[in-house]
Parts: C-alpha cells; structure tokens; sequence
C-alpha cells in the first residue's frame, strides 16, 4: 500500500507543492526521535 500525501502552503505569489513519502517521512521522525527514547525498542510494522 502506497500512500503520498501532498503538502501545499502559499507564500506570497508562490504556490509550493510538495510530495512526502510517509516511509521516508516515517524515518525521519524516528530519527529525531531516537535519542530520546534510546533506551526503549520502536516497532515498525510493515504493510509491504
């Protein structure tokens, strides 16, 4: 299952549009998260 979600914010003129893939986004969470809980193991279930 592939999910992508899309992300648009006005600044000024501009229109961003942005693509995130949630896995990607996903890793990068757990990567900001990770040291604070160091200590404890992060399960990640898969749906591939």
């Amino acid at each position: 299952m592939q999910l992508n979600t899309i992300s648009l914010s006005t600044s000024g003129d501009n229109l961003l549009v942005r693509t995130y893939d949630p896995q990607e986004q996903l890793a990068a969470n757990i990567a900001n998260i990770a040291p604070v809980v160091s200590n404890r193991f992060i399960a990640i279930p898969s749906d591939t």
